[in-house]
């Protein structure tokens, strides 16, 4: 775990048969495992096989999941599924069967010919269902921050599109840090452009599939981040026609740790939701189920090596700079971002005479927006948009 500490990528290493262990290459910025956010729950199956004198793997590179070999000490990319996500695979001879989901589509299976590395989707699972659905494809939008370093970002337009229009905006920003956007399907980002919304969203330095450097936040939380994600908001909404008095802002998880930074260094946004959230990390260091760990190697520091370092990384600290409405969701039991963190920016809000809401799902977990109940994740999407829906910007840019 040096020098990238618990984000440090994959090496590939050889044991023989008598036990001896050998580094023979390192991580190539591969992230051998899917990165890739989605919210359309799905069984991953295999997705590693030793098969002859081969290791075949799935692997994260930018925004895209696809089938990588490693023998003789080199790895090669051995089935390109550019936009897509690869998930789990078998192999026999040079045919390969895979569970992935491809630009904008949900799971499917497919069968491939590693000779040539073509392929073809063999099922239309959700294809009934969604034959009636708009289904709004990423745009990609890529671009430099103030740093100069390049940031893959998209955008997916409303419904009913019309270029003489202008729409309101939401910002998505994903968890982890150390996760990735990319093309496949996701049902939130349908439901905003369904309701008349721009979607945009990007994977800001801290994101997974950039290599170690890219991915390296440690102490530096809500700080270089930050800045690429209102680089990109900004760079996005000069590309669209937006109503910029109703450009919002939701994340969970990591994003909802943004969510909360956002309202007490910004009032760019008419209102934001932060879900699943982080608001103190002094205070989570102890009561998450992955603080020691988590908190320790995110914030460099712990509450006994630097404080102050912890609680200045933490949005708590300026929520009283905070105007921007923002509604919380979390789930009861939630132990990796624990209800309080919710509840102590919630009461910050309050305090500070900031509207805010807070809804809280009894039953779910960390992952209410990828598993929880149908009924609940239907409830979460309309108290977004029902919450976006009641605040926009006056002309005096505060919020009416």
């Amino acid at each position: 775990m040096k020098p990238w500490g618990t984000g440090q990528l994959s090496d590939f290493w050889y044991m023989d048969r008598e036990g001896t262990l050998t580094k023979t290459l390192p991580s190539q910025g591969l992230s051998l495992y899917d990165s890739i956010i989605g919210d359309c729950a799905r069984g991953n199956g295999q997705c590693r096989l030793v098969k002859g004198d081969a290791y075949w793997f799935n692997a994260c590179c930018h925004y895209s999941v696809e089938l990588y070999r490693y023998s003789g000490g080199t790895v090669e990319k051995v089935l390109p599924f550019e936009g897509g996500d690869i998930y789990g695979f078998d192999i026999h001879d040079d045919l390969i069967v895979f569970t992935a989901s491809s630009r904008g589509c949900a799971q499917d299976i497919y069968i491939g010919n590693l000779a040539d590395g073509s392929y073809e989707k063999v099922t239309d699972i959700n294809g009934d269902w969604l034959k009636d659905k708009y289904i709004g494809m990423p745009e990609y939008i890529p671009f430099t921050d103030r740093d100069g370093v390049r940031v893959d970002g998209w955008a997916v337009r409303p419904i009913d599109y019309d270029e003489t229009k202008k729409y309101p905006a939401v910002l998505m920003v994903h968890g982890g840090p150390r996760c990735a956007y990319g093309e496949i399907f996701n049902h939130e980002v349908q439901v905003f452009a369904s309701a008349g919304y721009f979607v945009f969203y990007c994977n800001p330095r801290g994101s997974e599939g950039y290599g170690e450097e890219f991915a390296d936040l440690r102490g530096k939380y809500g700080t270089i981040d930050y800045a690429d994600v209102m680089d990109f908001i900004e760079h996005a909404v000069s590309l669209y026609p937006v109503d910029l008095n109703r450009v919002y802002e939701e994340g969970g998880s990591y994003g909802g740790f943004m969510s909360n930074w956002i309202v007490g260094h910004t009032d760019f946004f008419a209102a934001v939701c932060s879900q699943r959230s982080i608001s103190d990390w002094v205070c989570d260091f102890g009561s998450s189920e992955i603080g020691v760990t988590f908190d320790g190697n995110e914030m460099a520091a712990t509450p006994w090596t630097d404080m102050q370092k912890m609680w200045d990384q933490s949005p708590i600290k300026y929520a009283c700079n905070a105007k921007t409405p923002i509604l919380f969701i979390h789930s009861l039991e939630d132990y990796n971002c624990p209800i309080q963190q919710g509840v102590e920016m919630f009461t910050a809000m309050k305090y500070f005479n900031v509207p805010s809401r807070m809804c809280i799902f009894e039953g779910e977990n960390h992952s209410l927006s990828r598993t929880g109940k149908p009924k609940h994740r239907m409830r979460r999407q309309n108290e977004m948009l029902n919450w976006f829906d009641k605040y926009r910007k006056g002309e005096d840019g505060q919020n009416a």
